[in-house]
């Protein structure tokens, strides 16, 4: 016997209330033009575009945040992955501080010179994506997307040769799972991983695949 479906409506932040969706978190970067630094947690993310010419990445927020306007304002900014046992540092930096105050003073995060940008990244993560601005979308509601053109991924040196479960394992990377009523923010840990290998049915004579798309 099948389970039964129920519509649950949709409300405002129906990704992080009506369905749980594992989904990335992140801590963006940015610095003024006079050098002040902003930190802020994003999890509204994805790649944008994975080719090799024009990779991109986007993530989106709320149009009026300190981080999207400094994005604007300079076109640079950089995007941090923190491990699990970093959490609270990002959930400091997601508190709302005055305007032109450095988020990272209040945690355990070091801001760390940059190779291809301006804006800081952060020591203590070991994935960076260094980017500057490709486009800017508004979707409405006061809502802003970020398209970056990544110009450099840079990650922990000892990370680079690792097996790529033994570098899952020592990422240790959360994963946010949503929200209760903007006030409870709840997150998973990464633990268990298996692969599969894909295979093609029996019988099935490969042929040359050409893919519409030029990937370099």
């Amino acid at each position: 016997m099948g389970s039964n479906k129920k519509s649950v409506g949709i409300n405002s932040f129906w990704y992080s209330d009506a369905l749980v969706l594992p989904m990335w978190v992140t801590v963006v970067t940015t610095m003024s033009e006079y050098d002040t630094v902003n930190a802020a947690p994003f999890s509204l993310g994805m790649p944008f575009d994975v080719g090799a010419k024009t990779p991109r990445v986007i993530f989106g927020g709320r149009t009026g945040s300190h981080t999207l306007r400094k994005i604007l304002e300079t076109r640079e900014f950089v995007i941090n992955k923190p491990p699990w046992d970093f959490l609270s540092d990002v959930m400091e930096t997601a508190r709302f501080w005055p305007f032109g105050e450095n988020e990272l003073d209040h945690t355990r995060f070091t801001a760390i010179p940059s190779q291809k940008v301006r804006p800081p990244s952060i020591e203590e993560c070991r994935q960076h994506l260094e980017c500057t601005l490709d486009q800017f979308i508004e979707s409405g509601s006061g809502q802003g997307f970020v398209v970056g053109r990544i110009l450099n991924i840079v990650v922990d040196e000892q990370l680079v040769d690792l097996p790529r479960q033994e570098r899952i394992r020592a990422l240790d990377l959360p994963a946010y799972l949503g929200d209760v009523k903007k006030k409870h923010y709840l997150f998973g840990r990464l633990g268990e991983t298996e692969q599969f290998d894909l295979a093609l049915p029996e019988k099935t004579v490969r042929k040359s695949l050409t893919y519409s798309m030029p990937w370099e």
